[in-house]
């Protein structure tokens, strides 16, 4: 219905311009609150003033199924584990996907003004070394690791993917074989399979773990449940 008469235009207007004042009243409110939020969990921040020497040294970040435990090396390296949630083994056991490994040329100079900076409200780690700066994050919006460098100087920069799954071996006392839940206890002597590095042209590293057999069928043995083994597939 048209609005014609100008009394029922100027009760319109004023109505609006209220709406207006009141819904900039609430986004104003809503971002100091925003702000006291950010405030309160910033002093939860986690910082180093120092490189880790090995993985023990680690920070923790993560986003959706990604994980990744990082650290700056005394040399310059920033090394990272990749975690995801379903990387479930032929073992049972929820693995660590790989390690990644970046260098920087020349190297990152550790030793100048060195913070590292778990950033909550962010979800970022922030790593000053002199007049360079690092950001690393796990995309929001899809599975991917993203490492941001910047520097007043041309870098060079090489990532490295290291593996330790190397080939197919037994489980060992000294290696990550606790990690299998009492299966390195069992009389089937389970083995490790070994990663997969695809081999490619293009300037990239892909590699992947396949589980061609599975502990399921283990699982129901001790438990004296193989009546069900065959409604669910025993491999991926």
């Amino acid at each position: 219905m048209p609005y014609s008469h100008g009394p029922t235009q100027s009760r319109l207007f004023v109505s609006l311009s209220f709406t207006l004042a009141l819904v900039c009243l609430c986004l104003a409110s809503r971002g100091s609150s925003a702000e006291v939020a950010a405030s309160r969990v910033a002093k939860y921040n986690v910082a180093w003033d120092s490189p880790s020497a090995d993985a023990h040294g680690s920070m923790p970040i993560g986003n959706g199924d990604i994980g990744v435990n990082a650290w700056v090396e005394p040399s310059g390296d920033v090394v990272f584990y990749v975690s995801k949630t379903d990387a479930w083994d032929e073992n049972g056991r929820l693995c660590k996907i790989g390690r990644v490994r970046v260098k920087f040329d020349p190297p990152l100079p550790v030793n100048q003004s060195f913070r590292q900076e778990l950033k909550l409200e962010e979800g970022v780690i922030d790593v000053t070394a002199g007049k360079s700066r690092l950001a690393l994050w796990v995309d929001a919006n899809h599975p991917v690791v993203r490492l941001e460098a910047t520097s007043e100087t041309p870098v060079r920069c090489r990532a490295e993917v290291e593996l330790w799954r190397l080939r197919e071996r037994l489980f060992g006392k000294d290696d990550d074989s606790h990690s299998g839940g009492g299966l390195s206890g069992q009389s089937t002597n389970p083995t490790v399979l070994p990663d997969v590095v695809v081999t490619s042209t293009a300037p990239r590293v892909a590699w992947y773990h396949r589980d061609t057999r599975s502990v399921y069928p283990l699982c129901l043995k001790v438990q004296h449940l193989e009546a069900l083994q065959d409604r669910s597939p025993t491999h991926c």
